[in-house]
Parts: C-alpha cells; sequence; structure tokens
C-alpha cells in the first residue's frame, strides 16, 4: 500500500512519467530476457535497468526532502536521473541500430524519454530555485 509520501512522489511529473514509460519498456524488453542471464543481450538489460534507475533516482531524492540541508542532495538524485535516462536513451537507439526492434517499435519509447528528460530538467530548476542561497 501507498503511504501519503507515494501518493506525493505519483505527483511529480518526472516520476509518473518516467514510471509510465519504465512499464512500456517492460512490456516490450522483458520477454527477451528468459533464459540465462549470460545469454541476455547487453542493450535490453541496460534500457531495462537504466529506467528503472530514473525512477528510484528520484524516488531517492523525493525521499531525501526539501528542507535546505538536504535539497542539494535531491538535486543530485535528479542528475543521475538525468545520466541514467540518457544511458536508457543510448541503449534503445542500440537495439533500434543492431535492428534487434522496428522503429515502430522504439520511436514511440526515444519520444517519451525526451519528455522525462523535459520533466527532469524542469526539476532540477525547481529544486535549485528553492535553494536558500538562491533567494538571497
Amino acid at each position: 500500500f501507498f503511504d501519503i509520501s507515494d501518493r506525493q512522489l505519483y505527483r511529480l511529473p518526472a516520476y509518473y512519467l518516467a514510471t509510465l514509460l519504465s512499464r512500456r519498456i517492460d512490456a516490450l524488453l522483458v520477454p527477451y530476457m528468459k533464459g540465462r542471464e549470460d545469454e541476455y543481450d547487453y542493450d535490453v538489460v541496460e534500457a531495462y535497468l537504466q529506467i528503472k534507475s530514473v525512477t528510484s533516482e528520484i524516488a531517492g531524492g523525493h525521499a531525501m526532502g526539501y528542507h535546505d540541508h538536504v535539497i542539494g542532495g535531491n538535486v543530485v538524485h535528479c542528475k543521475r536521473a538525468l545520466s541514467a535516462a540518457d544511458s536508457c536513451r543510448a541503449a534503445l537507439n542500440a537495439l533500434l541500430e543492431r535492428k534487434l526492434f522496428t522503429p515502430e517499435q522504439i520511436d514511440p519509447l526515444l519520444e517519451e524519454l525526451k519528455a522525462v528528460r523535459q520533466a527532469l530538467e524542469d526539476r532540477i530548476a525547481e529544486l535549485r530555485a528553492r535553494m536558500w542561497w538562491q533567494n538571497r
């Protein structure tokens, strides 16, 4: 079950969009991760794991809170989420370039990933604006 903090987390556009995208990526890639782990395609696993990192980093920052003494850490988590989004994008592009998936399968995911990145950039800007030294 969710507590109030979890409900607040889903209200964050970056988290909400990343969660939806994670489900879509799961639907596409999980069927390719059956059998022995040492046989999994690297780019399939990378795309799968990195979108999970996006959501976990956003959640980690949110869990730190929004007080003056921790908001910088929240920003760091969001920057890590941006890096994970970039890694996910690289893996999805590699799957497309290697023709393991069609543009019809990958392009919509890449478009959603752009929206996730934009929401993360907006969140970072919002958090930075809350920093006490920004309001001097």
